[in-house]
């Protein structure tokens, strides 16, 4: 028996005692696949599939054998809570990765035009030496903000930074 439909209405395929409406297993990799028979060549196929100890949504070719446009497009990683944007392997709690030449990797966008505010980083560590923000670029640090305050910007690659503490700053060479 390949699928099976119970007296209560839940539908199994490849397991005779489905646990939800819909429940497919497999001892691999179980997946549910819509195929836009209809869409552009390389995205008509977007798949749902569970492997190990993740489950992805990915975008896949025309003969499902491969990565199509889109790819990897989010990972849930059930060990511990991780979750993935463009990357199969998220390696923070919450990791967006991808490649967008000349323009900027995502956008968080409020449309309240009258009440509307834009970005808070929160975090309940009140260590002075713990950092609230850390940007950086391929060659290291850009700028950090401290959770006392205290911005640290570091401009050219150099030893050279810029302190500002309570209103003064102090450049340090």
């Amino acid at each position: 028996e390949l699928a099976r439909v119970t007296s209560t209405g839940t539908v199994g395929i490849g397991t005779d005692s489905p646990t939800g409406q819909l429940t497919i297993a497999s001892s691999t990799s179980p997946s549910l696949t819509f195929n836009d028979t209809g869409g552009g060549a390389g995205s008509k196929i977007f798949k749902l599939a569970g492997g190990g100890d993740k489950f992805f949504f990915e975008g896949r070719n025309d003969a499902d054998d491969g990565d199509g446009d889109a790819g990897s497009i989010m990972t849930f990683d059930l060990t511990n809570g991780k979750i993935g944007i463009g990357t199969s392997s998220p390696a923070k709690l919450f990791h967006v990765e991808g490649s967008t030449a000349g323009d900027f990797l995502s956008r968080i966008k409020n449309t309240d035009a009258t009440n509307g505010e834009g970005l808070q980083i929160f975090t309940e560590n009140t260590n002075s030496g713990s950092r609230a923000l850390d940007v950086r670029n391929s060659n290291g640090q850009i700028f950090q903000i401290y959770n006392d305050g205290n911005i640290v910007i570091k401009g050219d690659g150099s030893d050279q930074t810029t302190k500002w503490h309570s209103g003064s700053a102090y450049v340090n060479a």
